[in-house]
């Protein structure tokens, strides 16, 4: 009963921890220790800015939570209906 709630739980907790851009930026002092998601800023030129490197960063990091929500998705639905039907 408690397993689509404590699902969601995971899949919320992760995409804020994923998306904690600032925080991470605060305590991470070092350029080689960066996250995926901090690299993609320094990846610009100063005169040129690298479109097709860019945008495939972008996908490449979007791809972790995207998959992590599709396999996760069952347990929205059950728990949405579940609120649904207790409410």
């Amino acid at each position: 009963m408690a397993l689509p709630a404590l699902a969601s739980v995971a899949v919320l907790q992760f995409m804020w921890v994923w998306n904690d851009y600032f925080f991470a930026l605060i305590l991470i002092f070092s350029s080689d220790k960066l996250l995926a998601t901090q690299h993609i800023l320094y990846m610009n030129g100063e005169r040129y800015v690298p479109w097709d490197l860019l945008s495939t960063a972008s996908i490449l990091v979007m791809i972790v939570p995207v998959l992590i929500f599709a396999l996760l998705q069952k347990y929205y639905i059950k728990d949405m209906i579940a609120w649904t039907i207790k409410g």
